[in-house]
């Protein structure tokens, strides 16, 4: 018997109408449920194998292909590769957060007056 049918479940419509089917005692939704998004039973990420191969050492070599790749690209970076500095750069420190000028009023009507007079003297010229 398979560990779905040993669990008491409780069925109930979504917004959709769709039946929703949930763990009885957890109340947490059946692993694998297509409807929800769920992955299958059985399912294998490509990230997953990608994770478990960087893992391995190539035959006839003493590094991981992740070491390799470490290696590659801070040697790019240090040969002055702009792409590979800033992805270091994006993990290390992460990409900057984007902030947006605002005025002590808070009202957008206000906000916009001040970005003009910040502005004319630039179009009085």
């Amino acid at each position: 018997m398979s560990e779905q049918n040993e669990q008491k479940i409780e069925q109930e419509p979504d917004n959709s109408g769709d039946i929703v089917v949930r763990d009885e005692k957890t109340g947490q939704f059946i692993e694998g449920h297509p409807k929800l998004g769920g992955k299958p039973k059985g399912f294998i990420s490509i990230t997953a194998i990608i994770r478990q191969e960087l893992d391995e050492i190539p035959p006839g070599q003493k590094k991981t292909y992740l070491e390799f790749i470490v290696d590659r690209i801070l040697g790019l970076a240090v040969e002055g590769n702009t792409a590979a500095i800033k992805m270091i750069w994006a993990y290390v420190d992460g990409k900057p957060v984007e902030t947006i000028l605002t005025h002590e009023a808070g009202n957008l009507e206000e906000l916009t007056l001040y970005m003009r007079a910040l502005a004319k003297p630039e179009f009085d010229k």
